[in-house]
């Protein structure tokens, strides 16, 4: 896998720090003279007067950094000072045209050492990404300006305060932004109430504190929208009309000392094609943009921090967070572990919607999630679980989204972000070990009944397993991560008890802890389902295929199994299939599959008969079919559907009489959306009560 370089751009978040490591120059390039042109946007916070606004220009010595592969290199102003448009120059660039690259300022080489109580050095961070021309005018887009406030015997809590009419953001004390307004909001622009009680005395006392501020500033500032003022419990604090002449003094974040704003990772944790995904008015469609690849070796966890943009239109046109082998999408061997949508959706390998968890208000989602602060993270534990953790906060809400799957113990997988009529602006990358294992197993098994059944069976598949991790946290295991030995053999329980102890024993080995045993016990209790029906089909066996139905179809929840129990009365005999089968589907009726007696099923266009390679499913029975209709017609039938937590699969068991049966196993389904129901052709069934 290449190593890359990586910039990291100015970050919204604080707790984001990295080390600076020396660019690695191509070899064996002549170098030459490149000039660049540059246009500034209006946003550098160096100015002249121009009457009652603040004109931004560029100034002698300024310096842009040009990255391009491996390569930085440092531009110097070589004329255009005073101005909004300049040429920088490096004498000895190895820039060819037609090599993509991207432009910011300020470089690494800028000094942060400045501090006179003005705002005059300093500067707002701009970025231009994917150029690939030496003569075209680059035109710079503004990234955040970060300063701090310092206010001395400050009469009180502050309760709101405003900067620049066009893209405020404000921070707390503590580097998490609070809020953020964009230009055109119907809203008072660049209006904003806080509160920092932890900043100043609650009671109002008089007390030295700090007003952490991150902001853009576009356009020639007004003197009078673009003052700042802060409001407190006691009275209002209004400094000059020009920004220059506040009496702040103002130190960068951390962040942004110098040799923090550039680090190289260990693999392709790079993102060097600049801090924005997607267009800016959100017409990006679906699988056309990416963020760069991040590397997450086993024991390290990800962290990106991004400002999240959707249309707003459909509750999907947000970010997507995909995990994948580390193989570059589209390459030989390329595979997705999962794909997870902001909007507690996913799919892809052996995804598991049961394991999503989220707190969200659908009635405002999307608006809210539009100018979202999020915080992905993505652990690779050792134990080959990707935990993914998503803190979202909104301008009224603290949301989150959680998910975790199965990846690979020994290889590194890959992260990426796209989007879908949405746009991304990547604040804050980090990486940092993650040491946590699996401590610890339970197993349990839950089985209801329907009406009335004497006997039952559970899927091996459909016992439950539960990890603790040392830190207390919980997941459950996927199914080929463990294994499962029944009991006595035994996959079948009478009902007259509501629990049965010891049904099988599992087996699952840590990573650090060794091998770890549980023994799973069997819970029965009566379904929440109500049948109101006595009998489907005529007695005289006429009713046609698919013509008698329960009137509702019944649930099956996750981790869970369905028993129903019925007597077969009689049967046309006309063909095997002149029996009873169980429809399988979503809530909205979508079928994930129709299983029959007789060792055939079908989902679609596809049978069990022609194309089981395709649908994937095992079929099994111990039919003696020359005497078919001796060993069902007037027997008990039991039907038990499970709907397996650990594989998103479902599996269908029809038990005949005392020792006939008929099984169906791997029957994909979404497993917070299973429900059955009974069709029956030409035969008579009556259900036990």
């Amino acid at each position: 896998m290449k190593k890359t370089y990586f910039v990291a751009l100015a970050t919204l978040m604080a707790a984001f720090a990295c080390t600076k490591e020396a660019p690695v120059q191509k070899e064996a390039v002549q170098g030459h003279p490149v000039t660049l042109g540059v246009e500034i946007p209006a946003t550098k916070i160096d100015y002249t007067d121009n009457g009652s606004a603040i004109h931004p220009v560029w100034k002698t010595g300024d310096q842009i950094e040009v990255v391009f592969g491996t390569t930085s290199e440092i531009f110097t102003l070589a004329s255009g000072a005073g101005t909004q448009s300049a040429t920088f120059t490096n004498a000895s660039s190895t820039l060819e045209e037609g090599t993509t690259y991207a432009v910011y300022y300020p470089s690494k080489e800028y000094d942060w050492s400045v501090q006179d109580g003005t705002l005059e050095h300093l500067p707002n961070y701009l970025v231009k990404t994917g150029l690939n021309s030496l003569t075209a005018s680059i035109n710079l887009e503004p990234q955040l300006t970060y300063f701090v406030l310092n206010f001395t015997e400050a009469p009180g809590s502050v309760t709101d305060g405003a900067l620049s009419t066009k893209k405020v953001y404000l921070q707390s004390d503590n580097g998490i932004s609070l809020y953020n307004r964009t230009q055109g909001d119907a809203l008072n622009p660049g209006i904003i109430t806080v509160n920092h009680e932890a900043s100043f005395a609650a009671d109002g006392t008089p007390t030295d504190a700090k007003l952490y501020v991150a902001a853009y500033i576009n356009g020639d500032t007004n003197a009078v929208t673009d003052a700042f003022t802060v409001t407190f419990m006691n009275g209002e604090f209004a400094n000059k009309a020009k920004v220059r002449n506040y009496s702040w003094t103002w130190t960068p974040s951390s962040n942004y000392s110098a040799g923090n704003a550039y680090a190289s990772p260990t693999k392709t944790n790079g993102f060097y094609e600049g801090t924005v995904i997607g267009a800016k008015d959100n017409s990006t469609g679906w699988w056309t943009a990416f963020s760069e690849y991040f590397n997450i070796p086993v024991g390290k966890k990800l962290t990106l921090d991004f400002i999240n943009f959707g249309d707003k239109v459909e509750n999907w046109h947000n970010w997507v967070s995909v995990v994948t082998n580390d193989v570059d999408r589209g390459g030989a061997g390329y595979s997705e572990y999962f794909a997870l949508r902001a909007d507690h959706h996913g799919w892809g390998g052996q995804f598991r919607k049961s394991e999503i968890s989220s707190n969200f208000d659908w009635d405002i989602f999307k608006a809210e999630l539009d100018g979202a602060q999020v915080s992905l993270s993505i652990e690779h534990v050792k134990d080959g679980y990707a935990l993914v953790k998503t803190t979202i906060k909104t301008k009224n809400n603290t949301w989150f989204e959680n998910y975790y799957q199965t990846t690979s113990k020994t290889e590194d997988i890959r992260a990426f972000l796209t989007v879908d009529n949405a746009h991304l602006v990547l604040a804050g990358i980090s990486m940092e070990d993650s040491n946590k294992v699996i401590t610890g197993i339970t197993a349990s098994a839950q089985a209801n009944v329907i009406g009335t059944a004497d006997k039952l069976t559970i899927s091996p598949d459909g016992i439950v397993v539960e990890a603790t991790f040392d830190d207390g946290e919980v997941i459950c295991l996927n199914r080929g991560d463990y294994t499962v030995t029944i009991t006595g053999d035994k996959i079948e329980f009478p009902t007259s008890a509501t629990s049965v102890e010891n049904i099988a024993s599992v087996s699952y080995t840590s990573a650090q802890h060794g091998v770890l045993n549980a023994t799973a016990n069997l819970t029965i209790a009566t379904s929440a389902y109500s049948l109101t029906e006595t009998s489907l089909g005529a007695t005289d066996n006429s009713t046609g295929f698919w013509a008698a139905q329960l009137a509702n179809d019944f649930p099956v929840a996750v981790g869970t199994s369905e028993t129903i129990g019925l007597t077969f009365v009689s049967s046309a005999q006309n063909a095997n299939w002149n029996t009873v089968d169980v429809i399988l589907r979503d809530f909205n009726k979508a079928e994930y599959g129709v299983v029959r007696t007789d060792n055939y099923g079908w989902q679609g266009g596809y049978n069990t008969a022609e194309n089981n390679d395709v649908l994937g499913w095992t079929l099994t029975s111990n039919w003696n079919w020359a005497n078919y209709w001796t060993s069902l017609v007037g027997k008990k039938v039991y039907i038990s559907i499970s709907n397996n937590r650990s594989i998103s699969k479902a599996d269908i068991r029809y038990k005949i009489g005392d020792d006939t049966y008929q099984y169906y196993g791997g029957i994909s389904v979404d497993n917070i959306n299973v429900y059955a129901n009974l069709t029956i052709e030409k035969c008579h069934i009556t259900f036990m009560k």
